[in-house]
């Protein structure tokens, strides 16, 4: 066994390793890709020309195109950066051997010990650049342990922003893909099973994927490289129901002043809905896995394998809806929106859903459903609250007198409240919700904690942008 080094050489190997760490550190900030914080906003104004017509079919897919290779380049750069900070990382344990091997702890005072490990002063160019890149100023104190930290939460977020562009690239083109599309060429029963097969497929790859994350034997770059494989598989997934979500929306009959309910179209459509979540939670996820798991073992990587060792699979339908007592189902049709400011604070939206055998009401609290993909037109499947009079609570002096109005017209004041789910209980007893709550910064998969679906169709890619904007 080699001789431990003297005092004096493992102080300057230690100094060597820490200066190289620091380096890294560095050099993977400037790596790090910039936050796109206006493209997801140019999306949806992008598809919201393509829902009223003022730009082609085809401007709409290329911008969706330009926005995917934008992602794709900025992963790659997140990429990068991660291996610069594996790096850093390498360093930083190659100074501790040395302070280890030198027995320094013995002859050296801790705070001593500790300065030397972790004391690295940026210098003024360093400090200028991670100002720049970073997401806060660093100080001049920062040490390169925390610079080492700091970095990796820039590069963090840099791969949640850019797989975030990724879905809000894919989201713009639906409505244009659905226009190439709005027939009936299609039997609702072939729609149906196609929903079901995405459904099935998607579901397979994250379940493959939360395997391969479980295994001991599957290194970094095998995650990585089916992560990837299924991001492709997921995308294809997306372009194909984005078609069936627009075409099945045009079968609802909608004219100027009505919306024909058609029981089997509004299951279909939600079906499909659900089926591009689906797919939508997949291509985040896998984008996310693909990126951090080839960069190498991170806080990030850790984390994954730890929840999909620790947290159970949990129920098959987690994004379907979560079963709770006293709850009421409501299937059918919104056919009316109306919109009441409580107070200055409060605003509620009351929707009218046909439903086979009436027309319901149900209270959507707190935030515009619209912003979620629930307008007129959209087919819902939801668990309520049965309420004998549903709008008590935001009866005051300033609503009173329109709501007696809307009473009168639709029968009376029951109706339904919509229920919330309870994600971060969920998340303890459901991997697939878990994994939600992981990725909602780029795509949110359960917009606003509703529980049950609805359908995505005409105004699906704002439902979809609006959703990781909020």
């Amino acid at each position: 066994m080699p001789d431990a080094p003297d005092t004096a050489t493992a102080v300057a190997l230690a100094c060597e390793a820490i200066a190289d760490a620091a380096s890294a550190t560095v050099a993977a900030m400037r790596a790090a890709p910039s936050v796109p914080t206006a493209t997801p906003i140019r999306a949806r104004v992008v598809a919201a020309r393509s829902r009223l017509r003022t730009v082609t079919p085809d401007t709409v897919l290329d911008a969706g195109a330009d926005y995917d290779r934008e992602a794709t380049a900025r992963l790659r750069q997140c990429r990068t950066a991660l291996r610069l900070l594996a790096s850093a990382r390498a360093d930083q344990a190659r100074a501790q051997h040395y302070l280890d091997s030198g027995r320094l702890d013995r002859k050296l005072p801790a705070a001593q010990r500790r300065a030397l490990l972790e004391g690295h002063s940026p210098s003024p160019d360093d400090l200028a650049l991670i100002n720049k890149l970073a997401l806060g100023p660093v100080g001049p104190a920062r040490t390169t342990a925390a610079l080492i930290d700091h970095a990796q939460s820039v590069v963090d977020a840099g791969i949640t922003e850019a797989t975030r562009l990724r879905v809000v690239g894919l989201a713009t083109t639906l409505t244009a893909r659905g226009r190439q599309r709005l027939t009936g060429e299609v039997a609702i029963a072939d729609v149906a099973a196609r929903a079901l097969e995405a459904r099935t497929e998607t579901a397979d790859a994250l379940a493959g994927l939360r395997r391969s994350l479980q295994s001991t034997r599957t290194s970094e770059y095998d995650v990585a490289a089916l992560a990837a494989a299924q991001d492709v598989r997921a995308r294809a997934w997306v372009a194909a129901l984005g078609r069936d979500a627009v075409g099945v929306q045009a079968w609802t009959g909608r004219g100027a002043t009505q919306v024909h309910y058609r029981p089997d179209v509004s299951a279909t459509a939600v079906a499909i809905g659900q089926s591009l979540r689906g797919a939508l939670l997949t291509v985040a996820a896998s984008s996310m896995l693909a990126a951090h798991f080839a960069g190498g073992s991170s806080p990030f990587t850790e984390r994954w394998r730890s929840a999909a060792r620790d947290v159970p699979r949990g129920r098959a339908g987690a994004l379907d809806a979560a079963p709770a007592t006293g709850l009421s189902r409501l299937r059918g049709l919104v056919v009316g929106i109306e919109d009441l400011q409580v107070n200055q604070s409060k605003r509620v939206s009351i929707l009218r859903v046909q439903t086979p055998t009436s027309q319901r009401t149900l209270v959507l609290p707190h935030f515009n459903p619209r912003y979620v993909g629930l307008r007129v037109g959209t087919s819902i499947d939801l668990r309520a609250v049965r309420s004998p009079d549903v709008l008590a609570e935001f009866t005051n002096n300033n609503t009173r007198t329109r709501l007696q109005v809307l009473e009168a017209a639709w029968g009376g004041p029951g109706g339904y409240l919509v229920d919330r789910r309870d994600l971060a209980s969920e998340a303890e007893d459901s991997w697939l919700v878990w994994l939600v709550r992981e990725v909602r910064p780029a795509f949110d998969a359960l917009p606003s904690s509703i529980n049950g679906s609805w359908s995505l169709g005409l105004w699906a890619s704002l439902a979809v942008s609006a959703s990781t904007l909020s």
